[in-house]
Order: C-alpha cells, then sequence, then structure tokens
C-alpha cells in the first residue's frame, strides 16, 4: 500500500512504533536517509529482515525517488513474509522537495 509524504511525515512527528526502512544501497544510506530509518538493502531483504525487524509494527520501505522500483520489490517482499507493508513512493527525492530534514554525512 502506498503511502503519501505528508501521511509518512505525520506518521514520525507523533512518534508511531513503525520501522521505516531504506533499501537503497548502505553508501546511498550513508550519504542520506530519513531520519529514524535503518538501512537493509532490497536484496538482502529475507536474509537481514527477520532479525532486525519486528512483525509487531507496520514496515514503511523507501528508496531513491517515484521512478526507483526498489521500495515496491522490497514492499512485495516482506508482505509475502507476513508483515504489514507501506510503500513510500516518492522516496528521497519527494521527502527532500518538501524542504524535511535528512540524516547523513551530506545535508
Amino acid at each position: 500500500m502506498p503511502a503519501k509524504r505528508e501521511e509518512l511525515k505525520r506518521m514520525l512527528d507523533e512518534g508511531t512504533n513503525m520501522t521505516l526502512l531504506d533499501v537503497l544501497p548502505e553508501e546511498y544510506f550513508k550519504k542520506e536517509h530519513i531520519p529514524g530509518s535503518i538501512n537493509i538493502h532490497k536484496s538482502k531483504i529475507e536474509e537481514e529482515v527477520p532479525a532486525k525487524v519486528s512483525k509487531d509494527k507496520p514496515v514503511v520501505t523507501y528508496c531513491a525517488s517515484f521512478e526507483c522500483t526498489s521500495s515496491i520489490q522490497a514492499a512485495a517482499v516482506l508482505e509475502s513474509m507476513g508483515y504489514d507493508v507501506y510503500e513510500f513512493d516518492g522516496g528521497m527525492d519527494d521527502w527532500k522537495d518538501a524542504g524535511y530534514n535528512v540524516e547523513g554525512s551530506k545535508q
């Protein structure tokens, strides 16, 4: 299920109990990411998620932009694993376009 930028911002501002998952390669995550997110590359979802992400709370995946499909692919895998998943379809580009804060080595 897609999540819109304003909905994700509201969830973060309200401290919603969720996991925000950046599915891009680690070098992109280190450069910049949405505050509070963790990084698991889409190719490592099945391998790493069970140890790092609880099924007791929703997971929101995101990647680079509206054109990037990594978060959609990761969300599909997570759903097949039994997670409650939302996909932030705008990704980092949409987040930054709104002027929202990012963390990382380049802000």
